[in-house]
């Protein structure tokens, strides 16, 4: 897959358009997330970095009182949230944010939780959590999923190939946790997603859109090739699920 072609973008974003999520994730894992903080106000303030199209904010939003900041820099995926929020009745509780994460203009100790679903890593997971904590009030949350090893030991050529080009620094649970005691935070707990928050909540919706889309763009080698590379990710997925997954990170500030 050539990801330098002027057309990359586009069409991995006519596959992504209109999913519900852009990563691994439930209802069920959030509720269990933030089941991890006892003492986080109802009427918590939240940074939701990476938001995405917002599934996991609406979650928020009807888990907690709070008020939700959603940043990402895709506008059309703020334009679904924006939608998703008025049809719950949460526009007046959920602000999306066009913003790049390396540069927030953000209140400095604003923030109750910090939230992030498999964004983080597009900072460098530690340089992520160093960069987070300056928005978290003293004793405030942070929550964060991460792709993560699941084994110790050398991997499968296989698994080594579907990591390398998407992200190199993958690396195990007990490492990444280590960054985290590094960027000064306590461990709260920590647990992996199950293969339900990847088969049914991300991959099902995803292999009904490549089915439209290799309609769309039969006769297209270079869409069908990106078609048949995500289709490759979600086969990878269930063949190589011992190995590799998503680890949800709940951590303090101090």
């Amino acid at each position: 897959m050539d990801f330098s072609d002027p057309r990359f973008l586009e069409i991995f974003f006519d596959i992504h358009r209109d999913l519900p999520r852009e990563g691994p994730g439930s209802f069920d894992s959030a509720r269990r997330a933030l089941a991890l903080m006892p003492v986080l106000p109802d009427d918590c303030v939240v940074l939701d970095v990476g938001c995405g199209p917002g599934r996991q904010t609406i979650y928020l939003a009807q888990l907690t009182n709070g008020q939700i900041t959603a940043v990402d820099n895709h506008q059309p995926f703020l334009d679904q949230l924006t939608r998703s929020a008025a049809e719950h009745g949460f526009d007046h509780r959920i602000t999306p944010l066009n913003a790049d994460m390396n540069h927030l203009d953000l209140p400095e100790q604003g923030f109750d939780l910090v939230w992030s679903e498999g964004a983080l890593y597009q900072m460098g997971f530690g340089n992520g959590l160093k960069s987070m904590m300056r928005f978290l009030k003293p004793g405030g949350y942070l929550a964060a999923s991460e792709a993560v090893l699941l084994r110790d030991g050398k991997l499968p050529p296989e698994v080594w190939d579907i990591w390398k080009d998407e992200y190199p620094a993958i690396t195990t649970i007990e490492n990444n946790l280590e960054l985290i005691h590094e960027a000064a935070y306590e461990v709260i707990d920590h647990f992996t997603l199950p293969e339900n928050d990847w088969l049914e909540e991300y991959y099902a919706p995803m292999e009904k859109r490549l089915d439209l889309l290799e309609q769309k763009y039969a006769g297209d080698p270079f869409a069908l090739e990106m078609i048949q590379y995500s289709r490759k990710e979600i086969d990878d997925y269930r063949y190589y699920s011992d190995w590799y997954g998503y680890e949800f990170f709940i951590c303090r500030n101090g």
